[in-house]
């Protein structure tokens, strides 16, 4: 008897756990991430993700032109949703602008993710510039080949290179004040917005996810 009783206890003690396991999941919210850039964006975030322990984000597999990402977003947000324990308290995409052509489904893009609650996270003209911005503000009108390609000549991003968008995080951690930094100070212009080149809110995303961390 004393044997079954120990065993009942333990049992209720793992089921307390459990449910104190749940609510401290619940407490911090899941956030989906989609990148339009499979390399640089996917490692730049996966990185985060890892430096934080944040278990509650997921990346998307998908990545591409700007509208295809928001429906791949949308589609896998609806499938979470049929679970409360995998269902998205946010959802976001992170898409760049491109320069000197704008994507050309950038418009319908933002407003399917309108009409979705879909958050947006932009770099005009590419995300090489807030990758850039950890290290050195940019100012003036950038194209995207011209952005990627003073990325690569700044010589501070191991494995990055035109021809092979890749990046390692830690080569960026420590300065991500900075760059909030310098994002922040391209909103300093009223007229300052996405169609500003350079221009980004990238930042914005960045700061949600280290605020809920504990690193402001």
């Amino acid at each position: 008897m004393e044997c079954s009783t120990r065993q009942g206890g333990g049992v209720r003690r793992n089921r307390e756990l459990d449910r104190n396991s749940r609510r401290g999941r619940s407490e911090s919210p899941r956030l989906l991430i989609f990148t339009e850039d499979k390399y640089a964006g996917r490692s730049y975030f996966l990185g985060l993700k890892n430096q934080l322990r944040a278990r509650g984000i997921d990346l998307g597999a998908e990545h591409g032109e700007p509208l295809n990402l928001v429906r791949s977003a949308v589609a896998k947000r609806d499938l979470a949703k049929r679970d409360p324990h995998t269902r998205y308290d946010e959802v976001w995409c992170v898409i760049d602008v491109e320069a000197p052509v704008p994507h050309p489904s950038l418009e319908d893009a933002l407003t399917l993710a309108r009409q979705q609650r879909v958050s947006v996270a932009i770099a005009n003209p590419c995300f090489e510039l807030w990758l850039y911005q950890h290290f050195e503000q940019v100012n003036g009108y950038r194209t995207s080949k011209h952005m990627a390609k003073a990325l690569e000549e700044l010589g501070r991003c191991n494995g990055y290179c035109v021809g092979h968008k890749d990046i390692q995080y830690s080569d960026f951690a420590p300065l991500v004040p900075k760059a909030v930094e310098h994002a922040t100070a391209l909103h300093s212009c009223v007229e300052a917005n996405r169609h500003t080149n350079p221009w980004t809110d990238i930042h914005l995303l960045v700061q949600r996810i280290r605020a809920e961390h504990g690193c402001g």
